[in-house]
């Protein structure tokens, strides 16, 4: 069934509701139209809930769009500051070249 308004939908209080919800427990827009989705909802224009729809309503409701959670950054390697008693190069190893290995049992 297609309808031209979001309010003509016939669960549209109470996936607004949800929505709604969602958007204050500080979950992101594409968690809350996954979940959306997920539980069958759709916007009155597609078989699908939109991320548009999302940030409409969240808009609407005046409610903030919680900030990005950035991945963890990558260790970097830090070398110490030299040192007298160090010699030039200690402690760096070289990864680019193949570890050569102990094979026995032949030349």
């Amino acid at each position: 069934m297609t309808v031209s308004a979001r309010q003509q939908l016939p669960f549209a209080p109470a996936m607004e509701q949800a929505i709604v919800r969602f958007a204050r427990q500080g979950k992101t827009d594409d968690w809350i139209a996954c979940e959306m989705n997920r539980r069958g909802y759709r916007s009155a224009l597609r078989p699908f809930v939109p991320l548009s729809l999302i940030r409409t309503i969240r808009r609407q409701h005046e409610i903030a769009v919680p900030p990005p959670t950035l991945a963890p950054s990558h260790p970097r390697l830090v070398h110490p500051a030299p040192n007298r008693a160090t010699p030039k190069g200690a402690g760096i190893v070289d990864r680019s070249a193949p570890a050569e290995r102990n094979h026995s049992g032949g030349p």
